[in-house]
């Protein structure tokens, strides 16, 4: 799973104080010197300019231009709309510029680097010789050009600056750090780090080191499992790293494999989605010791329906931060998504709802460089704020939650992004983790369309293998190392990705290998000479843990006292189990043996056969063997007394 995989990833929100800007032209079709024979990168530069001097820090390349050389610098005309600012970055429609300066790149100075330093005198409102001009408060293009002897552009690039004359009413700002690789843990079991995911790991701490308590931040449940369970101590090492960095600060609660609350709910699995956000938050307490873990906010990956919504409510959450996978769906009564919203639960009740806007089109990022992403995205964050003031909105009222798309940027971009924001005076920058009081003025918004679906399949798999989890696990130990494994799989399985099935399908066949370590040893025949005997087999345990299991005993001629018993087995050993029983009829007869689950009803040895051979004589036939013994007895004492009586009359001595 991973929202802003593809070709979202290559979308992600890069803002900066340092921008970096190559080849993108001031007038569509104008020809640029290629990277090989030079190019013009803006090192450095402030967004918001005062009157006064400013110096912009330009680095050509190892293809330096030479000979008479001079730079043009542009003003444009003030952006009013996001719109206009995404049209003049990609070159589809530039503003005419407003006022201009050229200076000869002879007096121009370097620094040590070798990098031109730029100095630019800004005025406000009024021409002056040998500066630029700003007419108006708000965001301007900005463009640079290297142009020959002839006039014509060696090298162009545009970027953004904002005059700010007036004083700036703060608004509610946060940064949102999702940590969320590509999933790492295998249906087997075994956990791949990749460079990758080291590196986006490595980002983030960056950011997190340097941003302190500013960003809201979510980390993957499962990507701190595999860092654990790692076999190379760097990951360890991240992982101890992140503790560190997090501690004392909130972190977002997650499910630890993604689970979905609009996909759950449209499954049947209500329920479940509670199971899995306490699996989540047990994992980032454990993992994640010395951070607070915050469970009232939620931050979706995927849309959030109305039945979906319900469930996050019924979960203990107020306060719902909408991805850039999530905004689809939305309907507004208002068209500005950085409105802090609510919807209304129908009972008096309301969720806050905020949107988390990228700034950015991956078009735009496709013809820049990182650093002049960050120019467009702040230029876009600066005019849609300074569109809602105008418009009459409180700076109160806007929550401007700024987000990635896909990886955490490897390189410095989003350090840009909390120092470029910290420092406007536009912006206050805070955690939007915990509880937030919904406005009843607000803007209502309403949840359309519907979330993430699972397919019948998956529905079903989702259902069994909950249902055979419980019931096997109901046989081990409490605590047994095997639970913890087995309910993450099942939370990898229960991602509304159509390849999580493959660690459902991993988990029951697991389940089936653990229950298959139990055996039954019957005898052929059991013989039971009286008429109360014992029932005697044997179940052999083949796991090294103590297994618990039902054993039920069945039979027509049999009345037993207890037919159903808990039996506890030993670890690798074989447990005698003994059932007495009484016969009503003699001769042979069968009895059925079951071992099942403790809880669950599901089987472990099914139904088995043994036949019992009774030779007890029961009742009446006892009777008539003792009385016919008898007889016998009698008969005999009486002949051998008629015996003796003869041989007295006859004179024959009988010898004792």
């Amino acid at each position: 799973m991973r929202d802003g995989e593809g070709a979202v990833r290559a979308g992600r929100l890069l803002l900066a104080t340092v921008v970096t800007v190559v080849s993108v032209p001031l007038v569509t079709g104008k020809a640029t010197v290629s990277a090989a024979d030079g190019r013009l990168v803006i090192v450095s530069q402030p967004f918001t300019v005062t009157e006064g001097r400013q110096s912009f820090v330009l680095d050509t390349g190892p293809g330096s231009p030479t000979g008479a050389v001079t730079l043009r610098v542009s003003a444009l005309r003030r952006l009013t709309t996001r719109a206009s600012v995404l049209d003049a970055a990609d070159g589809r429609r530039v503003p005419s510029a407003v006022d201009r300066i050229s200076i000869p790149l002879t007096d121009i100075p370097r620094d040590d680097a070798g990098r031109w330093v730029v100095p630019i005198d800004f005025v406000f409102g009024r021409d002056v010789r040998d500066t630029l001009r700003l007419g108006a408060d708000g965001v301007h293009p900005l463009g640079f050009e290297m142009l020959d002897v002839r006039g014509r552009a060696v090298a162009d690039s545009l970027t953004f600056v904002e005059r700010r004359a007036r004083a700036a009413t703060g608004v509610a700002a946060t940064l949102v750090v999702d940590l969320s690789p590509p999933r790492i843990i295998a249906p087997d079991g075994t956990v791949t780090v990749t460079a990758e995911v080291r590196a986006e790991v490595a980002a983030a701490l960056r950011v997190l080191e340097r941003s302190g308590p500013l960003v809201t931040v979510l980390v993957s449940p499962e990507l701190l499992a595999g860092l654990a369970e790692s076999g190379d101590e760097n990951d360890r090492a991240l992982l101890a790293a992140l503790d560190t960095t997090l501690a004392g600060r909130s972190v977002v609660n997650a499910p630890f494999g993604g689970a979905d609350p609009s996909a759950m709910a449209a499954g049947g699995l209500a329920g479940e989605f509670g199971t899995q956000l306490a699996l989540g938050r047990s994992a980032l307490e454990e993992l994640l010791p010395s951070a607070v873990v915050e469970t009232r906010t939620w931050i979706a990956r995927w849309r959030v329906d109305a039945s979906g919504l319900l469930l996050l409510r019924n979960s203990g959450i107020t306060s719902v931060i909408l991805g850039p996978g999530a905004i689809a769906g939305v309907a507004e009564r208002k068209e500005s998504t950085l409105l802090s919203s609510r919807a209304d639960m129908g009972d008096g009740a309301a969720v806050e709802i905020v949107t988390a806007d990228v700034f950015l089109r991956s078009a735009a990022v496709a013809r820049t460089s990182p650093r002049q992403a960050a120019a467009i995205a702040m230029a876009e964050a600066v005019v849609a704020v300074d569109e809602l003031l105008a418009a009459g909105e409180d700076a109160g009222s806007i929550r401007l939650a700024v987000s990635h798309d896909g990886s955490v940027p490897s390189d410095d971009s989003l350090l840009d992004v909390a120092a470029m924001m910290s420092g406007h005076p536009g912006f206050v920058l805070t955690s939007f983790a915990g509880a937030h009081s919904v406005d009843p003025d607000s803007p209502s918004v309403e949840l359309r369309g519907s979330g993430p679906r699972y397919s019948p399949e998956h529905a079903r798999l989702l259902g069994l293998s909950r249902r055979e989890l419980d019931a096997t696990a109901s046989m081990l130990p409490s605590g047994s190392p095997s639970d913890d494994a087995w309910a993450r799989n099942y939370a990898l399985g229960a991602d509304p990705d159509d390849d999580a099935v493959l660690h459902l399908s991993a988990l029951r066949g697991t389940l089936r290998d653990t229950r298959s370590l139990v055996s039954v040893t019957t005898p052929e025949t059991v013989n039971l000479s009286s008429r109360d005997g014992e029932i005697r087999f044997q179940v052999r345990n083949n796991s090294d843990e103590e297994m618990t299991v039902v054993v039920a005993v069945a039979s027509a001629k049999l009345r037993i006292a207890e037919p159903v018993r808990t039996v506890t087995l030993v670890p690798r050993g074989t447990t005698e189990v003994r059932i007495p029983a009484t016969t009503r009829t003699g001769g042979r007869f069968p009895i059925a043996v079951r071992v099942s689950t403790p809880k669950g009803d599901v089987s472990v040895v099914p139904w088995s056969t043994i036949t019992a051979q009774v030779s007890a004589i029961a009742g009446w036939g006892q009777l008539v063997s003792i009385s016919l013994l008898l007889v016998l007895l009698a008969w005999w004492w009486s002949h051998r007394r008629s015996v003796r009586q003869r041989h007295a009359e006859g004179g024959t001595v009988l010898l004792p």
